[in-house]
């Protein structure tokens, strides 16, 4: 059994990503709380976040494979729950982030280029203020598949 925890920026690519390898009933993002019309609410976010937890627990219960969270997923404290969600009913983790031109730019150190392509690109008009600080908060795969490695070897 499989999990995959989609992980970029805003904008970056990585729902078009994930949709390419698993069926959509099996992708869980955060975003879909806010409903198909995006009606973001910020002092709602801890609910959110929650609501979408106990759904991919629900499709852990129900043994789903693959899923995928499809979050920004920026620091390892964002990822953890997950994570210990999917080691304790025995699913493997997979990182997986997107393959777009401007995510290819921001591993590149363009970081301009990318910031300009993400506000241009992302679909929940997330203001380049916004995407500034998730470029600044980004720890990278390796860091967390480093924790995640921890945290295996812990349990």
């Amino acid at each position: 059994m499989i999990v995959y925890i989609c992980r970029g920026i805003s904008g970056s690519g990585k729902s078009t990503a994930v949709k390419k390898i698993i069926p959509v009933e099996n992708i869980f993002s955060t975003d879909d709380y806010w409903g198909k019309d995006y009606k973001f609410d910020p002092g709602k976010i801890g609910v959110a976040h929650g609501w979408n937890q106990n759904r991919v627990v629900d499709a852990m219960r129900e043994s789903k494979s693959p899923i995928a969270v499809d979050n920004t997923n920026l620091t390892w404290w964002e990822i953890e729950p997950y994570v210990k969600m999917a080691i304790h009913y025995g699913y493997q983790v997979i990182f997986l982030e997107p393959d777009s031109p401007q995510w290819t730019k921001f591993k590149n150190d363009d970081m301009l280029g990318a910031i300009n392509d993400f506000e241009e690109k992302n679909i929940h008009k997330v203001p380049r203020q916004v995407i500034c600080k998730m470029v600044t908060k980004w720890q990278s795969t390796e860091e967390i598949q480093k924790k995640y490695m921890d945290l295996i070897v812990a349990d």
